[in-house]
């Protein structure tokens, strides 16, 4: 049984790793403030809606670059922080 769900396993990893032939997906971000738009935010008064918006879909929309994966890099595993007791 344990070797049925070691083979399973590090058959989902090689499959996994191949990609599926697929290429990275584009790079997105969205648009960045202005320095004038900063200066807006920073007096303290009423920000419009439009500056709202863009401020709002900049803080929720995440920043993804595939420039490593279109170069043929490997992908990093993260390993856990441990604590200094450990």
């Amino acid at each position: 049984m344990n070797t049925r769900c070691l083979l399973v396993a590090l058959s989902l990893v090689l499959i996994a790793g191949k990609g599926n032939g697929q290429s990275p997906a584009p790079d997105s971000r969205p648009a960045i403030l202005t320095f004038d738009e900063l200066r807006r935010l920073s007096s303290g008064g009423a920000v419009p809606p439009d500056l709202s918006a863009k401020v709002r879909m900049l803080l929720t929309t995440p920043f993804v670059s595939n420039a490593a994966a279109r170069q043929g890099l490997p992908a990093l595993i993260l390993q856990a922080a441990r604590s200094p007791s450990e």
